[in-house]
């Protein structure tokens, strides 16, 4: 499901469709139907939520990935 995401990132809030990404979202949920989410996705998800209610209000030009990118990599290692 994560790879459906990944092909095309671009995250500059002015390009971001909500209403697109939420059906496509929900239509990736169906066809690959998880038995329980972990609580910490949920967390997660309300996060990314939030920020993503955050940019879509106030459309700051920001490079996300370039912003993000780093202190996920250095988690990772």
């Amino acid at each position: 499901m994560l790879e459906a995401f990944r092909a095309d990132i671009d995250f500059a809030a002015q390009h971001i469709d909500a209403r697109a990404a939420v059906e496509r979202i929900l239509a990736l949920t169906r066809d690959n139907p998880v038995v329980a989410i972990p609580s910490d996705f949920v967390l997660l998800g309300r996060v990314f939520a939030t920020l993503g209610g955050l940019l879509m209000r106030y459309r700051p030009r920001v490079n996300l990935l370039q912003l993000l990118l780093p202190p996920l990599m250095r988690a990772l290692q």
